[in-house]
């Protein structure tokens, strides 16, 4: 029998259920960042969030929205943006882990 070369593996598993895989915010971003996302310069930050399941990220959008003074670039179940501020995009997270309300 010949002696087999290690394989490596990577294991990737979905587990339903709510999770926010990234919850990231530019502050004061570029102009070209603006213009090759496509929205206006106009803004001063630019929130980006990864959630499943892909209904959650429609509910943080609208957590977002009626929280503050929020804009929607665009979204959609892979991507999203839009200028948020740091309260907004904090409240957004606290009500996907279960957490709607301030501490």
């Amino acid at each position: 029998m010949e002696p087999q070369t290690p394989t490596e593996r990577m294991i990737q598993e979905y587990v339903p259920g709510k999770q926010v895989t990234l919850a990231h915010l530019i502050a004061n971003p570029g102009k070209d960042l603006f213009k090759k996302l496509g929205l206006p310069d106009a803004v001063s930050a630019i929130g980006i969030l990864t959630i499943t399941p892909s209904e959650a990220s429609i509910i943080a959008c609208d957590i977002a929205t009626k929280s503050g003074a929020v804009e929607i670039g665009f979204l959609d179940r892979f991507t999203g943006a839009g200028g948020v501020d740091r309260r907004c995009l904090r409240r957004g997270v606290r009500a996907q882990a279960g957490h709607p309300h301030p501490r």
